[in-house]
């Protein structure tokens, strides 16, 4: 199996169902972190924003057989200075990043203007690790 080519093909699916709305807006409040991988999984679109969009991103990738070693939600920060949430992909090389302000799939030690802050794994669901910028990791 490939899982960057599987990881691309998710996330053209997952764009291609996702509304952006801030979950504030859509639940009341100021953040709701729940994945929406049923419906994009039944054809449906689904509303959001980037943590229900990285969550979805990651069952999605475990739904698809990959390791949960391997497959983390990552808090961050963007150019901007905006927080925000992304799904990663760790192989030997790197860990590569599907998220909602990109179509393509990414190393996100390419990817300037990023702060990495914290990564949950799924093989440890509720445990937070500290990412250390200078390699990305």
């Amino acid at each position: 199996m490939n899982e960057l080519k599987i990881l691309d093909k998710l996330l053209t699916k997952v764009h291609s169902k996702f509304i952006y709305k801030f979950d504030e807006d859509n639940y009341g409040v100021i953040e709701d972190w729940r994945s929406k991988a049923k419906e994009v999984m039944q054809g449906r679109k689904f509303v959001d924003d980037c943590d229900g969009f990285a969550m979805t991103m990651c069952e999605l990738m475990l739904e698809y057989g990959f390791d949960p070693a391997s497959v983390s939600f990552i808090v961050c920060e963007t150019e901007t200075g905006e927080g925000h949430a992304i799904a990663g992909y760790t192989d030997e090389r790197t860990t590569w990043i599907a998220e909602n302000r990109y179509y393509d799939v990414y190393d996100w030690n390419k990817r300037s203007g990023y702060k990495y802050f914290y990564f949950m794994k799924f093989d440890e669901p509720g445990q937070w690790y500290k990412v250390n910028n200078d390699d990305g990791r």
